[in-house]
């Protein structure tokens, strides 16, 4: 998707890099543009609603982005209550 958007906008890619960027230290990734990715449930929400994640709702369109969004946050306050052994149980059952 953002490929395509580089594309059509005729956008360069930034220089390769030729080294195993997780050997580097934070402040040397961020020196280079490279910033984590979000780990928590709620800071990956502000990103996808933030103007960074605009090509993204731009591209899949805002409603399956909140359909997404809904069914995510249905699995976790189901499976809030829910032991790690009930929770594997259920979703080795499912998939």
């Amino acid at each position: 998707m953002m490929g395509v958007k580089g594309i059509k906008e005729k956008l360069w890619l930034p220089p390769p890099i030729d080294t195993n960027i997780a050997e580097r230290e934070e402040s040397e990734r961020r020196s280079l543009g490279i910033d984590p990715l979000p780990l928590t449930w709620e800071d990956r929400k502000k990103a996808i609603f933030s103007d960074e994640g605009k090509p993204i709702r731009e591209y899949f369109g805002e409603d399956l982005i909140s359909s997404i969004v809904k069914v995510h946050e249905a699995d976790i306050n189901h499976f809030a209550e829910k032991t790690l052994e009930e929770e594997v149980s259920i979703l080795f059952e499912k998939y």
